[in-house]
């Protein structure tokens, strides 16, 4: 039999155990100070969260200021402008506002009933007499 090798680094190992149990004795002894402290921190990290400004623009984000997809864009809403009156979300060359209305039967069934189909087309009424001003 060969004798097992002792860990190579054991001053490692026994440095790290005596900090760790000094940071367990010193939680131990002041553990309001380790809740509370955290929770602040948080707390006020979080709050910068309220002042950030999002900009889910593809072309600001992924394209550089003197490339061509701009001119590529204004070429293609020169020639294929967007047309509201038969709107579809994946052909906008521009990242506009807009909602979309995602309908489920109460009952789980399917939608092709006669009585849900006229809630639907109701519903498509009332969306479209929405009126904006502003």
């Amino acid at each position: 039999f060969k004798m097992a090798r002792k860990f190579p680094l054991k001053i490692v190992d026994d440095t790290l155990k005596k900090i760790f149990f000094k940071l367990g004795v010193m939680i131990g002894n002041n553990p309001g100070y380790f809740i509370i402290v955290p929770l602040l921190l948080t707390a006020l990290c979080a709050s910068g969260f309220q002042r950030m400004n999002y900009n889910y623009d593809p072309e600001y984000l992924l394209s550089p200021s003197t490339g061509f997809a701009k001119q590529e864009r204004a070429v293609m809403e020169k020639y294929f402008p967007v047309n509201y009156d038969f709107f579809q979300p994946q052909r906008m060359s521009r990242v506009g506002k807009f909602g979309r209305v995602i309908i489920t039967a109460a009952d789980e069934g399917t939608l092709l009933r006669t009585k849900l189909w006229n809630q639907i087309l109701e519903l498509e009424n009332i969306i479209y007499d929405i009126t904006v001003e502003y």
